[in-house]
This record gives structure tokens, C-alpha cells and sequence, in this order.
């Protein structure tokens, strides 16, 4: 686990891989919304709208100050104090001015970003009925073709002799390795807009190729919208488990050694880092004399990629299961080591997690079996969570990570929306799979958020920053850390190691 001492200073990023450093600027769609604007943006309006508050405030004292007396209608009044009079009249004027004027542009923002919202709204309108069409059509058409094509002798020998060439003499290693030389294919905002298209529309194809006239489909695809990802993830699992791959099982929580580390995290990095890997979760408990308590799970990310039954309950199948809204060994492991823990419903908890964690993280403090506060989520395709209202923290995505477009389109508008691009076209892509959602290229947009000008997100790293410190800092507090390992438990033995 990587636990760091000090806050993240300027020098932070220098702590990176040199392929993981630079990247796109900070975006934030506050709460309620779905738009996208750079963080020096919102800081900028952030600042407008203070210095329409400020000169409006000033002014009005100014020119209470300038109506103490008519300094002309008093006899014997020196010259000096008439002159002060009316360069306070001249400042009160002046100041109301500026009011006015940042009032004035202040409303033009707030209508041009209202506009800019409603066309953003309105292209993704047109995306996702153009590839409802598209998808459509190709079950439509595309599909009968392919099983057409499937019963021609000729085309059956030419995709054996393919699939025996791919998988012969290395095959598969050259087409993995060809991808990992060409990162620039995947990593791209283009591309993981693409991804998220392509798993909404799912359904438009399975309903094309089942012959659904096409205006029904349109009309039942958005009465349905969301939908996608759970028929979706089941027919994945129900086709898996028929071949004896994605099996479910019972789990159950390991205690392990925690890290010493017990001290509150400070900033988004910190937290980041302390999200254990392997497989595992971190609890902490926050204990202070006359205060409840407080406690903050930290999820790990995907164990596994084997879609064979293996020991780790953060698999494939969880995957799988977790993004289409089910209740996966992942999270019911994590569960369970919540409680062997000790935490109750009554406690107040902070979930945190990255990529397959961020899915249980949302999953729990959506659930309501759970007294959530706050929520902070790195990498995780939750876009179909359903989130209450109120939490502190942030979704935190690269938007050239695919990863997290895999949850289709982003409907957590309850929380914090925090976007940046991993790799802008200058900078270097290293070599590996899907690199904008290394952990690394994480923490460089953690640090990012840490040195963020706008309020609205210095505002949800200082709440999540208390949430701990605040407890910890009591006389008489206590930190309790404690560490599990997430397995299945199988009636016969597992195929393969975690």
C-alpha cells in the first residue's frame, strides 16, 4: 500500500512515472448538473459573483457614510470636510457601478452557461439517437447477414483457418502486443465516447436483430433508458455460466494486517493512495468521547481479470454484476468486513474507491442500509447509480479512460462530477493497457484536484478532509485501521489462483 506522510505540495507530480505526467486541465459539472466547465472557469465566475456581493456591500456603506449629514447645508463646515463629502458621493456612485456591472456580467454568464448546458444536452440527444439507429440497423440487417454468411461453407473454412492462424504461433500475443505498441487507439476522449454509446445501445441492436420496427425501439428505448447495462450484464452471465466460466459463490472476509498509518488523510492523493490494492478493503474507525462515530472504507479495484472461478471476490463476474446494478461477491465480501468491524447503521461512513471499488463504494452509499456522508470514486463505471442527495466528495474520471464509460451514460449528478484528460496529443502514452486508467494516471489528476482554484471543489476535499480530522483531533480520540481480503468461498475447488 502506498501511505504518505506529508500533504501533497507543489512538487507532487514529480512523484510520477515520467509517461504519467502533464495532461488535460481540470472539468467540473457541479451538483445538479450535467455540464462540464474548466475548473479556472468556474473559478473565475466564482470570483465574479464575490465582487458583485463585495462592491454592492461597500457601496452601501460609502454612501451611508456620505448620508451622515448635507455637509453643505451646515454653516461654518471647512471646505476640506464639503470636498470629503462628495468624493464620498463620487466613490458610493463609482462602487455601484462596479455592482452593477459584475451583477450585469455575472447574469450573462449564468444564462450563457444555461444555454451551453441545454446544447450539451441537446448533442447528446442527437449521439444517442443516432447510435440507437445505427445499432438498430445493424441488428437488423447486419446480423441475419453474418448468420447468413455463417451457413456458407466457404466463409465457415476461411473463419477456421483465421481463428486457428490467430490462435497459432503466438497469434494472440502479436494482437495484444500490437495494441499495447498503438495506446493512442484506446486512450482517447473520442474513443471512450464511442465505448459509452456502444453500451447504451445495446438493446437497439438485440431488438433490431429480433425484427422491433424501428420507431417502437426508439420509443421503448427511452422508457427504458438505463436498462442496458442490467439485461446487458445478465445475458453475459447467464452465457458465462452455461460454459462453466463466471460462476458465482459464498464469500467471505479475511482480517489481514493493516498499514500503521492512522493518521487522517489530507487532500484527494492521500485518500487515492490509501485505497488498498489486492484484492482487499480498508476500514477505518474514528472514535472521540460525546461524538458518533465515523469510519471510512476504502474498496480496492479488480483482482482478477480470469473468468475462471478463482479465490478473488473482485473478479470478473463482479465486474460484470457490479455495473449492471446487481450485488456482487465484491460488495457482499465488503460487507461483510464492514460488520465483522464493527460498523453499524448508526455510524457515520465515508465509502471511497477505485474502479471496481468505486462501483461497491456507490453501491453502498446508495443502498441505504448505510448512514453515508460521503462518497469519493476514482475510475468507477457508475453512471447507472442512483446516488441520494447531500454526500460529500466527487466521481473523479480521466476522460480517455474507457473504464468508466462502461457504465454507460452518467446519470450521479448528486455528486460532484470531476473530469480530466489523462493524455493530451502532445504527451507520451506509455505502452500498457488502457493507460489512462492506471492508478498513477489517477494520482496525477489527484494532484489536480488538490491545487484546484474553484470553490467548488476546494469545498468537497476540505468536507471530506473533516470528515476525519475533525474526530481525530478531539482529546481523547482513537483510530482504529483494519484491513480484509475479499475471497469466495466454494464448495469445490476453485481453477485458479487469485
Amino acid at each position: 500500500m502506498d501511505e504518505r506522510a506529508a500533504p501533497p505540495g507543489p512538487d507532487a507530480p514529480d512523484a510520477l512515472p515520467v509517461a504519467f505526467r502533464g495532461g488535460g486541465e481540470l472539468r467540473v459539472a457541479t451538483v445538479g448538473s450535467s455540464l462540464l466547465v474548466s475548473d479556472a472557469l468556474l473559478a473565475h465566475l466564482e470570483r465574479l459573483r464575490e465582487l458583485h456581493e463585495a462592491a454592492d456591500a461597500v457601496a452601501a456603506v460609502v454612501a451611508g457614510a456620505a448620508g451622515w449629514t448635507d455637509w453643505a447645508a451646515v454653516p461654518g463646515v471647512p471646505a476640506a470636510l464639503r470636498h470629503a463629502g462628495r468624493l464620498l458621493d463620487e466613490a458610493a456612485t463609482r462602487l455601484r457601478a462596479i455592482a452593477e456591472r459584475a451583477a450585469a456580467l455575472d447574469a450573462a454568464a449564468r444564462v450563457a452557461l444555461a444555454g451551453a448546458e441545454q446544447g450539451e444536452a441537446a448533442v447528446q440527444h442527437g449521439l444517442r439517437l443516432a447510435s440507437a439507429v445505427g445499432a438498430w440497423e445493424l441488428g437488423a440487417i447486419g446480423v441475419p447477414l453474418l448468420l447468413m454468411l455463417a451457413t456458407n461453407p466457404f466463409v465457415l473454412a476461411g473463419l477456421v483457418a483465421g481463428g486457428a492462424i490467430l490462435a497459432s504461433d503466438g497469434g494472440l500475443a502479436r494482437l495484444q502486443r500490437w495494441f499495447l505498441d498503438h495506446p493512442r487507439i484506446i486512450t482517447s476522449p473520442e474513443f471512450v465516447e464511442f465505448v459509452r454509446l456502444a453500451v447504451q445501445s445495446r438493446d437497439d441492436l438485440d431488438r433490431g436483430a429480433r425484427g422491433v420496427p424501428l420507431p417502437l425501439d426508439l420509443v421503448v428505448g427511452e422508457s427504458t433508458a438505463g436498462g442496458e447495462l442490467a439485461s446487458g450484464g445478465a445475458a453475459v452471465i447467464l452465457a458465462g455460466t452455461a460454459f462453466g466460466v463466471l460462476r458465482d459463490s459464498d464469500t467471505v472476509a479475511r482480517p489481514v494486517r493493516a498499514s500503521a498509518e492512522t493518521a487522517p488523510p489530507r487532500g484527494a492523493r492521500e485518500r487515492l493512495d490509501r485505497i488498498p490494492e489486492g484484492g482487499r478493503v480498508r476500514i477505518e474507525v474514528y472514535e472521540a468521547p460525546g461524538e458518533p462515530r465515523r469510519v471510512a472504507v476504502y474498496v480496492g479495484p479488480t483482482d482478477t481479470f480470469s473468468v475462471l472461478p478463482t479465490d478473488a471476490a473482485e473478479d470478473m463476474r463482479s465486474n460484470i454484476e457490479g455495473v449492471a446494478g446487481g450485488n456482487p461477491a465484491s460488495t457482499r465480501a465488503v460487507v461483510q468486513a464492514m460488520r465483522d468491524a464493527g460498523v453499524t447503521a448508526e455510524d457515520e461512513v465515508q465509502f471511497l474507491g477505485y474502479s471496481q471499488g468505486g462501483i461497491v463504494a456507490a453501491q453502498l452509499a446508495a443502498s441505504g442500509d448505510w448512514n453515508a456522508v460521503g462518497l469519493e470514486t476514482y475510475a468507477a463505471p457508475t453512471g447507472g447509480v442512483d446516488l441520494p442527495e447531500g454526500l460529500a466528495g466527487m466521481a473523479v474520471r480521466n476522460s480517455d479512460d474507457l473504464v468508466p464509460a462502461l457504465g454507460g451514460p452518467q446519470r450521479d449528478t448528486d455528486l460532484l462530477q470531476v473530469e480530466r484528460r489523462a493524455f493530451t496529443p502532445g504527451d507520451d502514452v506509455p505502452p500498457i493497457a488502457v493507460p489512462a486508467h492506471q492508478k498513477d494516471a489517477y494520482r496525477a489528476t489527484a494532484d489536480a484536484i488538490d491545487r484546484a482554484d474553484s470553490a467548488a471543489v476546494r469545498e468537497q476535499v476540505a468536507r471530506m478532509d473533516a470528515f476525519a480530522a475533525e474526530i481525530a483531533g478531539r482529546d481523547g480520540a482513537t483510530v482504529t485501521a483494519s484491513e480484509y481480503e475479499l475471497d469466495r468461498v466454494w464448495q469445490d475447488a476453485p481453477q485458479g489462483g487469485r
